[in-house]
């Protein structure tokens, strides 16, 4: 599965898309609240300067408690809030039936009938080409075009493991069962 490539950096472009929208700057949009978990404040505090070094855009910074804050997310009572997700499987709904309408995990309430479409078309396709062709225009429409979403950075986690362990196999949650593992000597 190779996934679009979503949308480049592009300061002009957003001023240019800022003015046609009728906010000559981003301060004209008045305050931008960002809603977020307090161990995300210095990812949250970057990005509101980055916002407002080069859009003008003036950010509110909103700390929730852990239980609080998925509480505001799940009634939706935010303007943009910090989200993440672990993939459960390796397979490319784990992210996108996210984005789909009346999904529990559809914090952001993005709904667009074309998408559910596609995510309905992928779940009925037998070739696995076609279904992972399909699947990659659903993620071109949420990533490229409709952008509920404003994918900023994925966690990494380093392990070391000696070259006597065997039985760990890498995964995307470093979920290891270790009954599997053993040392050779």
């Amino acid at each position: 599965y190779q996934p679009p490539d979503g949308l480049p950096l592009d300061i002009p472009a957003a001023q240019r898309l800022l003015a046609e929208a009728g906010y000559n700057t981003g301060a004209d949009l008045g305050p931008v609240e960002l809603l977020y978990p307090p161990r995300q404040a210095g990812v949250c505090q970057a990005l509101a300067r980055m916002w407002e070094d080069s859009l003008g855009v003036q950010v509110e910074l909103r700390a929730q408690e852990s239980k609080t804050f998925a509480e505001e997310k799940a009634r939706q009572r935010f303007m943009i809030a910090w989200g993440n997700w672990y993939p459960d499987y390796n397979d490319p709904t784990t992210f996108l039936d996210c984005f789909a309408t009346g999904n529990g995990n559809n914090d952001s309430g993005y709904s667009n009938p074309k998408y559910d479409e596609l995510l309905a078309a992928a779940a009925e396709e037998t070739d696995s080409v076609r279904r992972m062709t399909i699947l990659q225009n659903a993620e071109r429409l949420v990533m490229e075009e409709d952008c509920p979403v404003l994918p900023v950075l994925h966690p990494t986690e380093l392990i070391a493991v000696g070259p006597r362990v065997i039985g760990i196999h890498p995964n995307s949650r470093l979920w290891f069962p270790f009954r599997y593992v053993s040392v050779t000597r």
